[in-house]
């Protein structure tokens, strides 16, 4: 059930990647909102592959409170950034206009933003897309709100 959600966090951070998968699978049919909060506790210690999976369903359930972690993620980038943080920031792109948060709006305009002619941006391009497709799900929720 939601409930018991926490019982799985240990399977989820385990050594063999088939327990971890089966937790998995279990979190995503059970979670409800127990498994947002448990997915967001255990984002910082996964590698960078379950933290696209976890990044995503964040995004699929809508959970609001995973926007400000998710955000920080986003923004505070690593001096040195590996081949997938490409991925990981457009993931996060992706799931923060599923959830839609106002709160995101002026972080995902800056990196969106186009650079002038001679400054380089410090996101990839397909992240700026994605920050941009983000921005434009988050606004036609507010104006569908407005109208509603």
């Amino acid at each position: 059930t939601e409930e018991s959600a926490y019982v799985l966090q240990p399977l989820l951070l385990h050594n063999n990647s088939r327990v971890q998968a089966e937790a998995w699978k279990s979190l995503r049919r059970t979670g409800g909102t127990e498994g947002g909060s448990l997915m967001m506790s255990i984002l910082p210690v996964v590698d960078d592959d379950f933290k696209l999976d976890i990044i995503e369903m964040l995004g699929l359930m809508k959970y609001a409170p995973a926007a400000p972690m998710l955000l920080d993620l986003l923004v505070q980038r690593p001096l040195v950034a590996p081949a997938s943080r490409t991925d990981l920031e457009e993931k996060i792109c992706i799931s923060l206009g599923k959830i839609a948060a106002p709160e995101t709006l002026p972080a995902l305009q800056e990196i969106s933003r186009p650079k002038g002619f001679f400054k380089v941006s410090k996101y990839p391009e397909k992240v700026r897309t994605a920050a941009t497709r983000a921005l434009v799900a988050i606004e036609a929720k507010q104006t569908e709100a407005h109208r509603g």
